[in-house]
């Protein structure tokens, strides 16, 4: 699937099992020796009985990351087309916590990612304090 420029590799676990690893998103993602794709995706049963999936997000470096906008706007539609579920709105668990995802009538989706986190420590990003903005040193 893909979603503004990013692609992703969407694995479903939900009725069955594998201990998907870091190493195997790293493997897979390589784009000259793997499968391609700039995040995976996979797909869960929920562990909680007020949400309707567990959604795990690895970049292709191996990465788990705790959210993606345009990723969850493709695991819902995914979920819908795969008629994993018909439910038009659905609370999905990530490793940053609740999320909600909307399909809306037209087929484009909205994701409530709740509220944006920009306190340093908590991204991570080494700043001395929280600002409105941050000059950033690349080298190379």
């Amino acid at each position: 699937m893909h979603g503004l420029g990013n692609d992703f590799l969407v694995l479903v676990l939900v009725s069955q099992h594998a201990h998907v690893q870091p190493k195997h998103a790293k493997l897979w993602g390589d784009r000259n020796t793997g499968i391609g794709f700039d995040q995976l995706l996979i797909v869960e049963a929920p562990s909680s009985p007020d949400v309707d999936f567990r959604y795990r997000i690895f970049n292709a470096d191996g990465s788990e990351v705790e959210q993606c906008g345009n990723g969850a706007r493709c695991f819902a539609r995914f979920v819908q087309d795969k008629r994993l579920t018909v439910k038009k709105s659905i609370r999905v668990e990530t490793k940053g916590g609740i999320i909600e995802l909307n399909i809306r009538p037209d087929g484009q989706v909205t994701v409530d990612m709740g509220p944006p986190r920009l306190a340093p420590a908590e991204i991570p990003f080494q700043a001395e304090r929280e600002a409105l903005s941050y000059e950033i040193e690349v080298n190379g």
